[in-house]
């Protein structure tokens, strides 16, 4: 089963310890030396299944999305579109950055208690089409 880490990194839990981290393994990330897939040694609240599947075609001004570089997924807000790349602005480093909206999708919010669940908050679905069975409707 895939996880993803707080860094939005795609990993494989390998085992559980018995003071209760997680050992997991990273898909796409390598050890110093390169010779093998990094592994690391994590708390529960770092751990989180990878997100659902949300297709979106197009993104609103300002939706909140996910934006795949530097080996992980890191959240921001569409500023804008030029062809079909879109502008992401990070509030946490102040930069925009565009993008090809393959490298970009629908973000979801994580909520770790009641056992945890993935939704979509007013921000994430500006724009979409969501089908009535995820409405509650």
């Amino acid at each position: 089963m895939g996880w993803r880490v707080w860094r939005g990194r795609k990993a494989t839990i390998v085992s559980h310890l018995d003071n209760g981290l997680y050992v997991v393994r990273y898909k796409n990330l390598l050890e110093d030396n390169e010779s093998q897939p990094l592994t690391e040694t994590l708390y529960p609240k770092e751990l989180r299944p990878l997100p659902p599947r949300v297709h979106a075609s197009q993104f609103a001004l300002y939706q909140k999305v996910d934006a795949f570089d530097n080996d992980g997924w890191w959240v921001g807000s569409i500023t804008g579109r030029s062809g079909s790349h879109y502008y992401v602005y990070f509030s946490t480093t102040n930069e925009e950055i565009a993008y090809p909206s393959s490298h970009i999708r629908v973000h979801h919010e994580w909520d770790q208690c009641c056992n945890g669940f993935f939704f979509l908050s007013f921000h994430s679905s500006v724009g979409l089409e969501i089908p009535h069975r995820f409405m509650g409707l």
